[in-house]
């Protein structure tokens, strides 16, 4: 992950269909419980950004939902939309949500809040550290809510549109 963050980040950016992108990462997942859900369709807007990173974004927030879900919660809900400066991903669960004392450290490299049964599952933090990093090279921003037995929700915000990373010193956004 050490390329992504040299200077111009590693992206190779290109256009793609936000539509056919989230349904391929989506496939991937029909065999998990609770499942996911995308109540309303995605639109079929052309973006720019690096396809591969942002389905490894995509999965890992994913993973991370499903496997805080009991098969009989509620499925995940994904939305993205097109917003005046790029796209909105929205991944709620309505899993066992995260300890308020966790939710400060969830980007951090390596942290598990899932310390009992992080040998089994990988715990909630690890696929975190790397979707913050992939939405920072973008020049993107990340927020996680959560709450305790009510679940976790992500919003993403990304610019679709190609930016030059030595034009624009990139800020990472620690909230």
């Amino acid at each position: 992950g050490e390329r992504l963050m040299s200077p111009h980040g590693g992206l190779r950016k290109t256009p793609g269909r936000l539509d056919q992108l989230i349904q391929q990462v989506t496939s991937e997942f029909q065999s998990r419980t609770p499942g996911v859900q995308i109540p309303v369709p995605v639109p079929p807007c052309t973006v720019v950004l690096d396809q591969d990173r942002f389905r490894i974004m995509l999965r890992n927030i994913l993973d991370n939902a499903l496997r805080h879900s009991e098969a009989d919660d509620p499925p995940v809900h994904l939305s993205a939309q097109e917003t005046p400066g790029g796209i909105l991903l929205i991944i709620e669960d309505h899993g066992c949500g995260i300890p308020p004392h966790d939710l400060p450290h969830i980007f951090e490299p390596f942290y598990r809040v899932d310390k009992s049964r992080s040998k089994e599952t990988g715990g909630y933090g690890l696929g975190l550290n790397l979707v913050h990093k992939i939405v920072s090279a973008h020049g993107g921003s990340i927020t996680l809510d959560s709450t305790l037995g009510r679940g976790t929700t992500v919003r993403i915000k990304l610019p679709s549109s190609p930016v030059d990373p030595a034009d624009h010193p990139r800020k990472v956004q620690t909230s």
